[in-house]
């Protein structure tokens, strides 16, 4: 666990922000939640996770897609809600996962559990202008 502790702390870089494996999603600490939520030009969709729980490595998979895919208009971040304990109570986080849609930094919408790619990306286009 604290080896676990050291790497994460160590991948963090001095914004808060980390990039997450799959390239278009970035991985954000609780000091920096607020300011990507409300400096982001696009629309944010949090991925409220934690390492140990198996539903949010499924939906990985997912959101990565739907952030590939929607690299222009949208930026999707994860908060690990161990290590964002604040973030996730501010927001009643109260089960994982949890994905939250901000725009402007307000909430817009959430959905909790796994979805495919496909449902995600509609849940996204439902809240396209």
């Amino acid at each position: 666990m604290i080896a676990s502790a050291l790497r994460n702390a160590a991948r963090r870089s001095a914004t808060g922000v980390r990039r997450y494996t799959s390239g278009k999603v970035a991985e954000v600490t609780g000091e920096a939640f607020a300011k990507t939520i409300t400096s982001s030009k696009v629309p944010v969709l949090v991925d409220f996770y934690a390492t140990w729980c198996g539903p949010c490595r499924m939906l990985a998979p997912a959101l990565a897609t739907v952030a590939e895919q929607n690299a222009a208009t949208l930026a999707v971040v994860k908060v690990d809600t161990d290590e964002a304990m604040e973030v996730a109570v501010k927001y009643g986080i109260s089960a994982l996962p949890t994905v939250v849609l901000f725009k402007n930094g307000h909430e817009v919408d959430r959905f909790m559990g796994v979805r495919n790619a496909e449902a995600v990306q509609a849940f996204v286009d439902q809240h396209k202008e």
